[in-house]
């Protein structure tokens, strides 16, 4: 097993694929192919974010509500 696949994030990101993938099956053919692909592709993508992330050995700080106020603040002002 790999490193990040003990992640509880990477768990849920595969449980999220293999509900997606059932759940897309039932779809009629045109989502199937354009919306379901679309879902699953980046929902693939996010795992080779955490994998990347784990790998590097990224952190990132958890936002609070305060830095996302400033950050629509910043926004208003510019």
């Amino acid at each position: 097993m790999s490193y990040y696949e003990g992640l509880p994030i990477y768990k849920s990101t595969m449980d999220t694929i293999v509900l997606l993938e059932r759940t897309t099956q039932r779809f009629a053919k045109r989502q199937k192919y354009a919306l379901a692909a679309r879902l699953l592709d980046t929902a693939t993508d996010c795992l080779l974010w955490i994998a990347r992330a784990q790998r590097r050995g990224s952190v990132l700080e958890p936002v609070s509500f305060e830095s996302t106020e400033q950050l629509s603040r910043q926004g208003e002002s510019a």
